[in-house]
């Protein structure tokens, strides 16, 4: 019996423990009514509390109110609270740039966590509370097909987990759809049907409608059991490389630094790399739309890209090379204006927004010893007279063309090379305040002096140039 299945699972799995407060997504169609009248039908012997969340998502008019009044009314039944939720999807899905069926799982599950908090709060931390979904075998076999035709790594054809990483439970995800409606129809419990749902319009529609029944007609009568067990399998995998690259995190020092080495990461086999990447775009907050050929593309480019290539993720996430490290940015980076400001002599020079000033003062006679730095943020410039009226000195961001020539080195160099060189972070190059005439850049505070700004005993004026952050 489904019921007996249903506990059998609850049991094996760990999904439920005595006393925990159970909130239930109930949209009143056959899945979500028969969870929540088999965990109502469980609740004594489980000691279960039960909440259940309905969700309204104004699409369909009247037959969504029908919806909700049957969910209302079934509730009331069983003696079960029913917080109802309501929401312009089509509104919400325009203005988040989504798709409304995006939209509406992301309003459900917010309003899921939402009531979940509320009753968390209400009973105090001790309180066990859980959110169930009423996904099924069906569901998995579906989900499995689709990424499989949307070109899937192996990760991907794990599809549903019996507990999300967010920890949401899916207690019917071992049972069949036939079963759920043999169930439904036993108990008189007449679920809601959105025939949208029968509608071949949207692609999990199609496979549900249309592909599953091919399949099983002309090739496998068994193949939701089939693509079950192959998600089962990809499961099991999955947990074991999780662990590793957990471990491999660690070894890296990733939580410390927030950066990969580019040799240790050239170690590792391309099938534990790849799965290194998903993990941390994960941690970064893309939890979604990661493709196979994304997962590809970063490793390739881990491998054999240059320093200061790019790849953009989707929803902006970035992995960025900057010398031998690789950087993972979790929001879509702006490339920062490029700034400009005449170098005062004798004055201040303000950068308000880098929050950083720049202090300058001559000298005709000087302490090199006093004036000396070892931070990197105060030096002696060689001031030749012919700059205060030929050519003026700037502080500006980089530009195409600059070129440097440090300070204890042979010759010049670009100055792109030069950061290339010092490994200085791609996303920090541009914010960098350098002090230029025309393309030669003179300091890079924190960094270099140019070899041709020395001060020698022939030099008669000195630029002592002070380098100070203002918030």
């Amino acid at each position: 019996m489904i019921k007996d299945k249903v506990a059998m699972t609850i049991e094996d799995r760990n999904l439920i423990n005595a006393g925990d407060h159970i909130v239930v997504g109930v949209s009143g169609g056959p899945d979500s009514v028969c969870l929540l009248h088999i965990l109502h039908e469980l609740s004594d012997t489980l000691d279960l509390r039960l909440t259940a969340v309905h969700v309204n998502h104004c699409l369909r008019g009247e037959e969504a109110d029908r919806d909700q009044a049957y969910t209302e009314n079934l509730c009331k039944r069983l003696g079960i609270p029913c917080v109802v939720v309501s929401c312009d999807i089509k509104a919400m899905a325009l203005k988040e740039d989504m798709t409304t069926e995006e939209a509406g799982r992301e309003f459900r599950y917010r309003s899921f966590f939402k009531v979940r908090d509320k009753i968390k709060s209400a009973g105090g931390e001790k309180v066990p509370v859980k959110i169930a979904v009423a996904q099924n075998r069906n569901d998995r076999a579906e989900t499995v097909l689709m990424r499989i035709l949307r070109g899937t790594g192996p990760d991907g054809l794990s599809a549903m987990d019996f507990i999300r990483e967010d920890g949401v439970i899916r207690p019917l995800l071992a049972i069949d759809r036939s079963e759920i409606e043999a169930y439904c129809a036993d108990q008189e419990l007449d679920p809601r049907t959105d025939p949208t749902n029968l509608e071949p319009v949207y692609t999990r529609n199609r496979i549900r409608l249309e592909l599953l029944p091919h399949l099983a007609q002309n090739y496998n009568n068994e193949i939701i059991a089939a693509l079950d067990r192959l998600s089962r399998f990809a499961a099991e995998d999955r947990t074991y490389f999780r662990d590793e690259v957990d471990r491999l995190l660690k070894a890296a020092k990733y939580e410390e630094t927030g950066n990969l080495p580019r040799e240790f990461y050239r170690q590792l086999p391309p099938s534990v790399g790849k799965r290194l990447i998903g993990t941390v775009l994960k941690k970064n907050g893309l939890h979604q739309d990661i493709a196979a050929s994304h997962l590809e593309r970063g490793d390739r480019m881990i491998r054999y890209g240059g320093s200061g290539d790019r790849l953009e993720f989707p929803k902006g996430y970035l992995l960025i090379l900057s010398g031998e490290s690789v950087i993972f940015s979790s929001v879509k980076e702006e490339k920062p204006k490029s700034f400009s400001y005449p170098l005062q002599i004798d004055g201040t020079t303000r950068l308000p927004d880098l929050g950083v000033e720049i202090r300058t003062k001559t000298l005709k006679l000087v302490d090199l010893a006093a004036l000396s730095s070892d931070d990197g943020f105060t030096v002696c410039i060689a001031y030749p007279e012919r700059l205060a009226t030929e050519e003026k000195i700037v502080v500006r961001s980089r530009r195409p063309g600059d070129w440097f020539a440090p300070m204890g080195m042979d010759g010049t160099k670009k100055l792109q090379n030069y950061f290339v060189d010092e490994k200085i972070p791609v996303q920090d190059r541009d914010r960098i305040p350098l002090l230029c005439v025309g393309t030669e850049v003179l300091w890079i505070p924190g960094y270099r002096l140019s070899e041709t700004c020395r001060v020698t005993p022939e030099t008669k004026t000195v630029l002592s140039v002070e380098y100070r952050e203002t918030v």
